[in-house]
């Protein structure tokens, strides 16, 4: 754990800082989206969490290109064939754990985007960090 934080922690701390911003602005947009998906327009929470899921994943490009990872430069096919690839995995991810937790789990379809965010929220530092914006 020490090594953990004094190799990897410290030294991105202003990145993962960032990382939260705009995680944070991301999951309230992705929840705002889904309840007016849900509850006011009436859709299937399957559809509403993948049009939740679209736009808030078009908001992230943008702000963890620009600010959290700050990225210079040109964006290359290759980043965005990797960022495609990370929008496949955390979407699939997102479909599997609302359906498990909804039609299994038999939990409220209200508070859904909790788990899925959580999950994906890992997920994605790591791939981002890693993969996608990795020099």
């Amino acid at each position: 754990m020490k090594k953990l934080l004094k190799n990897f922690i410290i030294p991105n701390l202003s990145e993962i800082f960032r990382f939260l911003i705009v995680g944070t602005l991301c999951f309230l947009l992705a929840w705002a989206v889904y309840h007016i998906c849900l509850s006011l327009i009436g859709l299937n929470y399957l559809i509403s969490i993948s049009i939740s899921f679209l736009i808030s994943t078009l908001v992230h490009f943008y702000l963890s290109t620009n600010f959290t990872y700050r990225f210079n430069g040109p964006i290359s096919y290759r980043i965005y064939f990797k960022y495609l690839l990370r929008i496949i995995i955390t979407y699939v991810l997102t479909i599997i754990v609302s359906y498990v937790w909804v039609s299994f789990l038999n939990y409220n379809e209200q508070v859904l985007i909790i788990p899925t965010t959580f999950i994906n929220m890992i997920f994605n530092y790591i791939f981002m960090k890693f993969v996608v914006y990795a020099r």
